[in-house]
């Protein structure tokens, strides 16, 4: 064996080692390629789709002991369905490794539709989900059972994450962290947390807002927090709305508190809260919902922000309530202690 074909060898494994397995897939050139990292020793993994459709309905198979970054750049790049390029392949998910951190970008429009991930389990690692684009995550699962780290998702694109469905074991608490983001134009955000609850609130562009309510000890019951230190003002409640009122499907809704009184609670027709995500597991709920046209409502949602982003503890900018009884989704009276000082 001549000495030129030792020399060739070893600069492939030098690169192998510095740079990792990399598949770069545009257009029809990972049609017939398995994208799974197997090296060994184990390398990190890098996976690029940069056109329409190029890794449509491939499975994807990280190192299970390596950092592993899937990138979905061109529209409809890793979304599940029909292999364009080679009919015949199956519908097959993206698989995370165990041990190691894992980061799938989803910037290509429709770029990751009910694409099926499998999360890091061990060891705290990461498993970070981006999805910046038109429809990019809609329709997406996660499958975050045994994940021991934080698996978090940004939905800063145009409807990104359209019915989501995280699969948690049923000992975590909250197991899917959604980040909502508008990167091209966000004006404000803030966070903060009092008691069982935690809220995000996002302005976005010029009349959206977006808020996240995640509520500790939920009890499958009503629950809504006002926007005053003084429980009077403008309210958001997840209900089935008012015992006088029609029936509603259970979600968020907007009303006015004029007194401390039920009959001066008075729900606002002309406001509609559009669910983005939901997940309830071990106790403790979280729901994020978007509000088109803002500055109807007549709540100066930017001094909100400010308010909660200054103190960063919600010092006066809310208070809460919630049902006096279990299983209790009908806005009624919540009872003299089910409620902020």
């Amino acid at each position: 064996m001549s000495p030129s074909y030792f020399i060739s060898l070893s600069i492939i494994l030098f690169l192998q080692n510095a740079y990792g397995e990399t598949f770069n897939c545009a257009a029809a050139s990972c049609a017939n390629t398995t994208l799974t990292c197997d090296a060994d020793p184990p390398q990190p993994c890098t996976i690029t789709c940069t056109t329409d459709g190029a890794c449509l309905g491939k499975e994807m198979t990280c190192n299970p002991d390596e950092r592993c970054d899937i990138s979905c750049s061109g529209p409809n790049s890793c979304s599940i369905g029909t292999n364009q390029f080679n009919p015949t392949e199956a519908i097959t998910p993206m698989t995370c490794p165990s041990n190691g951190d894992c980061e799938i970008d989803c910037i290509g429009d429709n770029s990751c539709i009910a694409a099926n991930i499998t999360c890091p389990t061990l060891d705290g690692f990461q498993c970070n989900i981006k999805c910046s684009a038109t429809n990019s995550c809609d329709d997406m699962i996660i499958n975050a059972k045994g994940a021991t780290g934080t698996v978090t998702v940004d939905c800063s694109g145009d409807n990104s994450c359209s019915n989501i469905t995280p699969i948690c074991d049923s000992g975590q608490d909250g197991c899917v962290t959604i980040q909502v983001t508008e990167a091209e134009c966000v004006g404000l955000s803030g966070t903060g947390s009092v008691g069982d609850f935690t809220v995000d609130m996002d302005l976005v562009c010029p009349s959206t807002v977006r808020v996240g309510i995640t509520r500790r000890n939920y009890a499958d019951d009503w629950f809504g927090i006002v926007l005053s230190k003084d429980m009077l003002g403008h309210a958001m409640v997840y209900t089935e709305g008012k015992e006088t009122d029609a029936t509603r499907p259970l979600g968020l809704y907007s009303y006015e508190n004029t007194l401390r009184q039920r009959s001066a609670v008075t729900y606002i027709e002309n406001l509609t809260w559009t669910e983005i995500f939901i997940n309830s597991s071990n106790g403790t709920i979280s729901i994020v919902y978007e509000l088109q046209d803002q500055e109807l409502t007549g709540v100066d949602f930017g001094a909100i922000v400010n308010n909660i982003t200054n103190n960063g503890t919600y010092r006066q900018p809310f208070t809460w309530a919630f049902a006096a009884n279990p299983n209790e989704n009908v806005l009624k009276y919540h009872g003299g202690t089910n409620r902020a000082n």
